[in-house]
């Protein structure tokens, strides 16, 4: 996953949201994160990424584990998800280095809308 955005006032087509740090850019490369997953079908990590996910970065909301997993819906897992990366944008500065961690994620790690 690779993030790109125009940003006019920079006089550059593209730029990679990964070389801003303050906040508006960090809501700004939210929102990319957030329109990306959905537009892949993304819903959020499978549950032994995601519970990896929200060990390493204290994502602020724990994940639905195995014994739950079948029984939260793709709409609920998804709107957790989309908390959790929330959090991890407006309360921390780990959220740089959590959208490098999904980047690293291959396809078959995801749960996908069908």
């Amino acid at each position: 996953m690779y993030l790109e955005s125009a940003i006019p006032e920079d006089n550059q087509p593209f730029q990679s949201y990964f070389e801003y740090d303050d906040s508006f850019k960090v809501a700004a490369l939210l929102e990319a994160l957030i329109a990306q997953l959905k537009n892949k079908g993304k819903v959020c990590p499978k549950p032994w990424c995601w519970r990896r996910f929200y060990m390493l970065f204290g994502a602020g909301y724990e994940p639905p584990w195995l014994s739950s997993w079948w029984a939260v819906s793709n709409a609920d897992k998804k709107a957790l998800f989309i908390r959790q990366l929330e959090f991890l944008a407006y309360e921390t500065n780990r959220f740089a280095d959590a959208c490098r961690f999904l980047a690293g994620l291959n396809n078959d790690q995801w749960v996908v809308e069908r």
